[in-house]
């Protein structure tokens, strides 16, 4: 008999997997902060949307939460797997033979359960009898806290970086747009690259580049984006934002014919394009019960 571990399971709070500067830098680096309000709205809605499909495909959460899910177990079974990973951190585990967790279960020690070193599965260690529903777990786990938003350790020069301001990066070229700042930190929204230990320089925009005169030193990171930790993720999302955007008026057509007629898909579905499956075929989450 195959016995299906997970059997209930509250959704994380939803957040796009890239933003709408990004997706129109990726469109056109050259024009991205002259779109209309028309262009971001219309991106706005694809990012939600392409977001929610990929995530779809990928059968798992990416953002990093807390998330509680119950259990059934086989009798000896002692090694669970949460449906997001990497697991960093585990709140609490309970058992309640009667599957209702209303004030009578037990919580166990932490030192009777463990994360598994590729941090994809939970460890108990006690047996259990065959039940439904027996045991709640309440974890954090994702690969990242934010989208594109990265904080790094700061030491800020003579004339500061200020929110709103763009910058570059001297040695990796990387662009970024400040979001905060504090005496020894800064949080920047990842526009394109990953940034290093290196000097950033401010500028008013990302267009004419005019310089504000401020620099700073980024010198460790405190938490990295999902743009710099797995850019696959956020690139496959803007390239299929993108290729929407372009074929707004034509998403049904395919290719072209060698005598100039329009290649129309057969089935009449869209699905993400193959690029975009290529990038997140790594991250997938494949299982016998997909």
């Amino acid at each position: 008999m195959i016995w299906k571990s997970l059997t209930e399971y509250v959704q994380s709070t939803y957040a796009p997997f890239s933003s709408i500067e990004r997706v129109l830098f990726y469109i056109d680096p050259d024009q991205s902060l002259t779109r209309s309000i028309k262009d971001k709205r219309v991106v706005a809605n694809l990012l939600n949307s392409v977001t929610r499909h990929v995530e779809q495909y990928l059968q798992r959460d990416i953002i990093i939460s807390s998330k509680t899910e119950y259990f059934d177990s086989i009798y000896g079974q002692r090694i669970f797997y949460p449906s997001s990973y990497p697991v960093w951190q585990i709140t609490s585990v309970k058992i309640d033979g009667t599957g209702e967790f209303a004030g009578q279960e037990t919580t166990l020690d932490t030192d009777e359960y463990f994360i598994n070193p590729e941090r994809s599965s939970i460890v108990v260690e006690r047996a259990f009898s065959d039940r439904e529903r027996c045991m709640q777990l309440v974890y954090t786990a994702g690969l990242a806290y934010h989208a594109t938003h990265s904080v790094y350790e700061c030491s800020q020069g003579s004339t500061q970086l200020s929110v709103g301001n763009y910058v570059k990066a001297d040695s990796s070229e990387s662009i970024g747009k400040v979001i905060a700042v504090t005496d020894d930190t800064i949080t920047l929204e990842v526009i394109d690259g990953i940034f290093q230990i290196e000097t950033i320089t401010g500028f008013e925009d990302i267009i004419d580049w005019v310089p504000t005169g401020a620099q700073a030193s980024i010198t460790g990171y405190v938490q990295r984006s999902l743009a710099e930790s797995n850019t696959d993720i956020c690139r496959a999302v803007e390239l299929q934002c993108s290729y929407m955007y372009r074929h707004a008026s034509d998403f049904e057509n395919i290719g072209t014919n060698t005598d100039g007629t329009t290649l129309r898909r057969q089935n009449g579905t869209a699905a993400l394009e193959p690029e975009v499956r290529l990038l997140l075929d790594p991250y997938r989450k494949v299982t016998m019960f997909s």
